[in-house]
């Protein structure tokens, strides 16, 4: 009975936990209608625990006309409940509904902490982002793109999909309050390796290589993000500080190849091409 409850918005700033009286009605097996009839009956009642909310909308069986569903909190939907005749269905339905809230409250505080820590975070990206060498190419942009192609790969959505989650979008919303936790978690990972790509100069077709790779990849995203940060840092043959992937990460890429192509002809290329680089470095002096 998943639908019993449900959250009033997917943009967690605002979302409470609620049910409504057509759900009610249909799990206890009496009449939508009544139960409206109750609620408006004992409107004082339920707003000695808030605002008794509705909307305005259309049903399967309102043959198109528009009808009030009330919404009702966790308390709401519990005072409701007491003017219930106790039939066996009735008690089966409470004993649901109650599981149900408590499985929804805990989804909505796991959402709101997910949300709270990655904002924390947040600050660490954008001053990432901010300082990149590619910044000056697409500015103040470059946010909306990063946090873009984070959001749509944890999702497997596009923008606009993830934004009609909630038909009260407000443009000042960004997109991680559409997430839910378990997209928070996965959004977290992602940002990570954006963060470590980001600092080590790379440009953002590697990363959004990078980010995409994960929804393939075998390891998973936190296999990913632990190999992307296994980068090294060195100096060139200038005295600059670079930063190239490690001997774990060209395991994990060469590990495909079979040993016949390592030995015979990938290990000879290579060393033809250190010789070739010291050669280059010599004549650049």
């Amino acid at each position: 009975m998943k639908n019993l409850a449900f959250l009033s918005s997917p943009d967690m700033s605002k979302a409470e936990v609620v049910t409504n009286h057509v759900v009610i009605a249909e799990y206890s097996g009496l009449n939508k209608i009544s139960v409206r009839r109750l609620i408006n009956n004992h409107k004082n009642d339920f707003e000695n625990f808030g605002r008794l909310r509705f909307e305005i909308t259309t049903l399967p069986d309102s043959r198109g006309q528009k009808v009030k569903i009330y919404q009702l909190n966790r308390n709401q939907a519990m005072l409701m409940i007491t003017y219930l005749d106790n039939t066996e269905v009735v008690r089966n339905f409470k004993i649901a509904l109650v599981k149900r809230f408590d499985e929804m409250e805990k989804e909505l505080y796991a959402r709101k902490i997910a949300r709270a820590v990655e904002k924390q975070k947040g600050v660490t990206l954008h001053q990432s982002i901010s300082e990149w060498v590619h910044y000056p190419r697409h500015g103040n942009t470059w946010h909306t793109i990063i946090r873009s192609l984070l959001a749509t790969t944890v999702t497997g959505l596009t923008k606009k999909q993830i934004q009609a989650r909630d038909t009260d979008w407000r443009k000042e919303k960004t997109l991680l309050d559409l997430l839910n936790s378990e997209e928070m978690e996965r959004y977290k990972m992602l940002e990570s390796i954006a963060i470590a790509m980001i600092e080590a100069g790379s440009d953002y077709e590697p990363i959004k290589t990078a980010i995409k790779s994960t929804i393939t990849t075998k390891k998973g995203p936190r296999r990913q993000m632990e190999v992307l940060m296994e980068q090294v840092k060195t100096i060139n043959h200038l005295g600059q500080v670079v930063y190239q992937e490690s001997v774990e990460f060209y395991k994990e890429k060469l590990s495909v190849e079979s040993k016949d192509f390592l030995q015979n002809s990938l290990i000879p290329q290579l060393y033809e091409w250190s010789n070739a680089y010291k050669a280059a470095v010599e004549l650049t002096k």
